[in-house]
């Protein structure tokens, strides 16, 4: 019996000293944080795209609205704006919310409240806040929401984004402008 474990004391030595296969030890400690990383940045990379565009969208409506206070979009109509500026948002129609508010300039007193945007899960759309009313010389608040689905939702940067329903995470652009005075 002795010398059965003399033996197998040698063979666990061997198999100790034995370099074979120390490299799938890194591959598979190494390679899921590799693979993560790359889906992350991918993630990021997409989400700053998105939301370059989405801004560059609410600056291209924000120019129809303040150069034409006479005759202002409706809120189909200024979806359809935004839409065709802002290429990389999937089902945009159904993804978008609009608020166009004027804000008092005697007062200065305003608050504009969280800005709300659609659940698509449950079919929620909030509250149309779309102050059409026209007129030159005004101070305007135009706030954009827009819903996507993370590309990779369990993981990275996907997995740590603020969700508005179970699979969707809300990207917001706003800008205050005044329109062009009508005389």
């Amino acid at each position: 019996m002795s010398r059965w474990l003399a033996c197998l004391g040698r063979r666990g030595r061997c198999l100790l000293r034995g370099e074979a296969g120390t490299a799938s030890i890194e591959f598979v400690i190494m390679f899921p944080l590799v693979i993560l990383l790359m889906m992350t940045g991918f993630e990021a990379g997409l989400y700053s795209t998105r939301q370059a565009l989405l801004d560059h969208a609410v600056d291209e409506s924000v120019r129809v609205l303040r150069l034409n206070p006479q005759d202002p979009p409706s809120y189909s109509e200024m979806i359809e704006i935004v839409c065709e500026a802002a290429v990389m948002v999937p089902d945009c129609e159904n993804a978008l919310h609009i608020e166009l508010r004027a804000i008092d300039t005697e007062s200065w007193e305003f608050d504009p409240g969280p800005v709300y945007c659609r659940d698509r899960a449950n079919d929620y759309t909030p509250e149309i806040i779309f102050d059409e009313s026209g007129g030159g010389n005004r101070l305007m608040l135009l706030r954009l929401c827009a819903v996507f689905r993370p590309l990779f939702p369990t993981a990275g940067l996907g997995a740590e984004l603020t969700r508005v329903s179970e699979d969707d995470y809300a990207m917001v652009a706003a800008q205050i402008f005044v329109t062009e005075p009508t005389e």
